[in-house]
């Protein structure tokens, strides 16, 4: 890990780790209900449209519209292979 050598790497830091233990509480919603055979599909839909229904909700349509609209970015880049993080 780099040193901290400004507030904005501070806060970066801050994010990284926020997003990193969010992946990990979604990894385990997605374990459990893969274990009571939930199809991949469909945890998959579901977790997309109540990420977005949750977005539009708290942070309004306009930032939930922003979320999807990044989506097919984040496949040309590589970003959604199985071996990436989002951050």
């Amino acid at each position: 890990m780099k040193p901290v050598e400004s507030l904005q790497d501070l806060d970066e830091m801050i994010d990284l780790e926020k997003h990193n233990v969010a992946e990990e509480f979604l990894l385990e919603s997605w374990v459990e209900a893969a274990g009571e055979g939930i199809e991949t599909e469909i945890i998959a839909r579901s977790a997309i449209l109540m990420a977005l229904r949750r977005a539009v909700a708290e942070c309004g349509e306009a930032m939930a519209r922003e979320l999807a609209e990044e989506i097919p970015t984040l496949f040309e880049n590589g970003k959604l292979r199985a071996d990436t993080s989002l951050h």
